[in-house]
């Protein structure tokens, strides 16, 4: 992988996290009584971090038995802020100051990583778009 497909794959992944992190409090807002919008910003203002917004969505989600997500998808929404922060503060350490870098195992292992990575979660966005899109239709937003 060339440092410029690496740079697009690891926004790609930066772009999941953000739009994933999105999407789980949209999810919780809808599913709340009340005013989305309002319910969105009372969330904003509590500065709720992802896992904190995961704690709380599945909490609710499976409060019904009639759940919008799996335990696998909470498993991987729960380790998102690990992925998300190891991509946003730790990749390039592991190795930019080795010269011979794209020769590098520490490269490989990162690219295949990154990859992977960035697998989960586009798939992950696609379930967590559609969970947000039938709440809204279940919870009568759209």
């Amino acid at each position: 992988m060339t440092l410029e497909s690496f740079h697009t794959t690891l926004g790609q992944i930066v772009m999941y996290c953000q739009i994933i992190e999105h999407d789980v409090k949209l999810i919780y807002a809808t599913m709340q009584r009340g005013d989305v919008e309002q319910n969105y910003a009372a969330l904003e203002r509590e500065k709720l971090t992802l896992g904190q917004a995961v704690m709380r969505l599945e909490e609710l989600d499976l409060s019904d038995g009639k759940a919008y997500l799996g335990s696998a998808d909470y498993a991987l929404l729960r380790d998102i802020a690990r992925m998300r922060n190891h991509w946003c503060h730790d990749t390039f350490l592991e190795f930019i100051y080795d010269q011979n870098f794209y020769g590098s195992e520490a490269y490989r292992t990162e690219c295949r990583h990154l990859s992977a990575d960035r697998d989960k979660l586009a798939k992950l966005y696609v379930t967590i778009e559609n969970a947000r899109l039938q709440a809204m239709r279940d919870f009568r937003r759209i």
